[in-house]
């Protein structure tokens, strides 16, 4: 239901519920990540580098670039470009679906980005 009102550009009623859900699962990176967002989203630019800070100093098995990845989004809704693909480079390094950026909303703001575009553009 969060991730829906995210969508819909509900900010604040999303991160209501995902205030409620970070209670109980702190380190989930899924709430961390959309909290990260709606931080951005709403100008609360300190705030969204704290939470991207702390899903940087997530360390265990599996996470397979989604960290990185949130932090990337994270820092493209700052309109920090540079520092986003930095983050995107680094999260295709460490295991994340390189698929998923040609129509991920989270990373709408690098769409018009020269190095975004160079990096979906189909090689060979």
């Amino acid at each position: 239901m969060a991730i829906v009102l995210y969508s819909l550009e509900h900010w604040e009623k999303a991160r209501v519920l995902l205030q409620a859900m970070q209670e109980e699962e702190p380190d989930n990176l899924n709430t961390l990540g959309y909290l990260g967002m709606i931080a951005a989203k709403l100008g609360e630019q300190e705030h969204a580098r704290l939470i991207s800070d702390r899903l940087a100093a997530i360390r265990r098995p599996y996470l397979f670039g989604r960290h990185t990845y949130f932090r990337a989004c994270i820092h493209a809704l700052l309109g920090e470009k540079s520092e986003a693909m930095k983050l995107i480079r680094e999260s295709l390094a460490q295991g994340i679906d390189y698929t998923q950026f040609h129509a991920d909303m989270k990373i709408q703001p690098l769409q018009d980005y020269d190095e975004f575009r160079d990096l979906i553009r189909p090689k060979g």
